[in-house]
Formats: C-alpha cells, sequence, structure tokens
C-alpha cells in the first residue's frame, strides 16, 4: 500500500501543473483500490475527480484533492494494522482481508495504464457489460500466452533462431490485438534480433518479456474484476 504515496505525489503535481490526462488515470487507480477495500468515501472521491478530469474540468480540483489526501493517510492508517488483523483471522474468519497482489495492481501506475489499454481496446469491439465474452477473450490470450512462453523458453535455451522468431512473433501480434503495447513492443525487439541471427541478449531480453507479463496479468485480472461488477443483475436485465 505504501506504493501509493508516490501516487498521491504524482496526482499532486499534476493537480498543480492542470494534466487532467494524469489525473485521471492516477484518480482511476486509487478508486479502484479504494473502493475495493471498502472505503468509499476515498472511492467516491476518487471518482469524483476522475469524472472531472476526464471533461477537463479541474476547478475545485484542489479541494477535492485535499479532502482526497486527508481520506488516503486515513487509508493507511487502518491498513497499518493489516498484519495484526492478518494474526486474528481465526477470531475474524468472514472479515475480508486486503489482498496484496491486487493492492499492487491497483496502486501501480504501469498497471493502471495497461488496465486502460486493454480496456480502451477490448470495449471498441466487446461491450463492457458482456463478462463471459471478455473472460473467453483473456483466457484464450493468456493460455496462448503460457504456451508461447514455455516455447520461447526451450527455444532461448537450445538458441534455435527460428522458433524464437516465430513464438515472438505470435506474442506480439496476439498481445497487440488486446491494447498491450509494451509487451507487444518487446516481442518484437526479439523477434527482430532472432531473425537477425542475433541471441547473444536473447536470455536477457526472454526475462524481461516475463516480468513485463506479471504485470499483464495483473491487469487482466483488474479488467475481469471491473466488467464483472459493470455487468447488470439478472433483474436490472429484466
Amino acid at each position: 500500500i505504501t506504493e501509493g504515496t508516490p501516487l498521491i505525489e504524482t496526482l499532486k503535481q499534476a493537480i498543480q501543473e492542470d494534466q487532467a490526462e494524469t489525473i485521471f488515470k492516477v484518480a482511476h487507480s486509487l478508486k479502484s483500490c479504494s473502493a475495493s477495500l471498502g472505503a468509499q468515501t476515498l472511492a467516491d472521491l476518487c471518482r469524483t475527480l476522475e469524472q472531472q478530469a476526464r471533461n477537463s474540468d479541474l476547478t475545485n480540483s484542489h479541494t477535492l484533492f485535499q479532502q482526497l489526501e486527508a481520506e488516503y493517510h486515513q487509508l493507511i492508517k487502518i491498513l497499518s494494522n493489516f498484519n495484526q488483523i492478518t494474526s486474528n483471522e481465526a477470531i475474524y474468519p468472514s472479515m475480508p482481508l486486503p489482498n496484496e497482489e491486487g493492492l499492487e495492481a491497483a496502486l501501480d501506475p504501469e498497471i493502471v495504464e495497461l488496465e486502460l489499454n486493454i480496456k480502451e481496446t477490448l470495449f471498441a469491439f466487446v461491450n463492457e457489460d458482456e463478462p463471459e465474452v471478455i473472460s473467453e477473450l483473456i483466457s484464450i490470450y493468456q493460455d496462448d500466452a503460457k504456451n508461447l512462453f514455455a516455447e520461447l523458453r526451450q527455444a532461448v535455451s537450445q538458441q534455435d533462431a527460428n522458433a524464437i522468431a516465430e513464438a515472438a512473433h505470435t506474442l506480439k501480434s496476439s498481445s497487440a490485438n488486446l491494447g498491450i503495447d509494451l509487451l507487444a513492443e518487446m516481442s518484437l525487439t526479439l523477434e527482430r534480433l532472432a531473425r537477425a541471427g542475433d541471441l547473444r541478449t536473447a536470455p536477457q531480453y526472454l526475462a524481461d518479456l516475463e516480468t513485463e507479463y506479471t504485470k499483464v496479468k495483473l491487469a487482466l485480472q483488474n479488467v475481469l474484476s471491473f466488467s464483472s461488477r459493470s455487468s447488470p443483475s439478472v433483474d436490472e436485465k429484466s
């Protein structure tokens, strides 16, 4: 959760400089995290700031930020007792505890950027209230990526340039189709190196790809959660 502190500083600077796009992204990130923890007041403040930034209306952003910052620090105090709560889990078995991986995903600006890009790409051809379709598309991508990374590991260990190039090419295309741009660009670089027969840095490129894919998986999970929350209930549909 301490990763949120740089975000607060980023948000503060963005408000001072009237950077609506940055304000939107950071407010979106903090909103998701706050809502998942039940910090509704903070989530509502973030939502208001996010909506205003989306509309490029920053007239009262400074006042909103002051309220948001105070609520955020209150949340930090609550979460500082996380270890104590965890140790008492047997006493409070039904208490929902924060998921550290989820907190990281909600507060990491790179993952937030990924999530927004994936949403923008997906929702261009799939309705956000169709979680089954979105889940299937993401599942297909993740299954393919799992197989492709296995192929890449084997090909790199065997110094098989052709196999590296083919797997990297496929990973590049499938990632680009979902708006996962950085992973696509990194895959393209590895593909080009392999086609040129230059495999000296292939192990490091593969390691970097796997690190980036870890972030991609967190962003995809956020998209799935968002889609599930956005899906109307049976009563709403009827």
